[in-house]
């Protein structure tokens, strides 16, 4: 069952919700969702099985300014797809999307922690721990600059997958715990300007 998120979602600090088997969350194109836990209060999204991949987790398809996850746990998600592309991932944020996911823990997916991998999105991911996940990212290349500290080991694949992607503008790639990992290779196009940070790994596919 996938709840759909047509209005303006907020959920308060210390929120719990749980979700049944195979459910999930729908942030429409006329919808926001703010998840605003605290420090000392954080928001819990759970599944009602203990066991990954129970529910899909949080889908995104908004790219309204006020979707924001702040201090939230989120876990045991990343199961069936939310659409016929086969989206997987504890928080997916498709095409056009503004999302900015802070301060978040996203442990247990089945699949990967965060998904990215369309055009268009307005990204800010900072200090997020991913774990325990099949992977902590999946994303287009241009959103690895979005990318800002956080912790990303103890997943089966300790790495940013980067799917090609066209990098246009200015980007600055900043060292993380772990390697970007690109599959297929990356594209730098005319009028792009890419700074890759001291420290930073790049792994690339056969």
């Amino acid at each position: 069952c996938l709840y759909v998120v047509r209005g303006d979602l907020i959920l308060d600090p210390a929120v719990t919700i749980q979700f049944g088997t195979d459910a999930g969350l729908n942030v429409s194109n006329t919808g926001s969702l703010q998840v605003l836990g605290t420090e000392q209060d954080q928001v819990l999204l759970t599944g009602e099985d203990k066991i990954p991949g129970s529910w899909r987790g949080v889908f995104f398809h908004s790219n309204d300014l006020k979707n924001k996850i702040d201090h939230a746990t989120i876990e045991y998600a990343g199961g069936e797809a939310f659409n016929s592309n086969d989206d997987k991932g504890a928080v997916i944020a498709y095409a056009d999307t503004h999302l900015e996911l802070t301060n978040t823990t996203l442990i247990n997916s089945e699949t990967y922690g965060f998904n990215a991998n369309y055009g268009g999105d307005e990204l800010h991911l900072e200090n997020n721990t991913i774990t325990a996940c099949a992977a902590p990212m999946y994303i287009s290349a241009a959103y690895a600059s979005t990318i800002y500290g956080g912790s990303y080991i103890g997943n089966d694949l300790d790495a940013i997958v980067a799917e090609r992607g066209f990098v246009v503008g200015d980007h600055t790639w900043a060292k993380l715990d772990v390697p970007f990992h690109f599959p297929s290779g990356m594209d730098v196009l005319a009028g792009g300007n890419l700074t890759i940070a001291p420290g930073v790994i790049m792994m690339f596919g056969q």
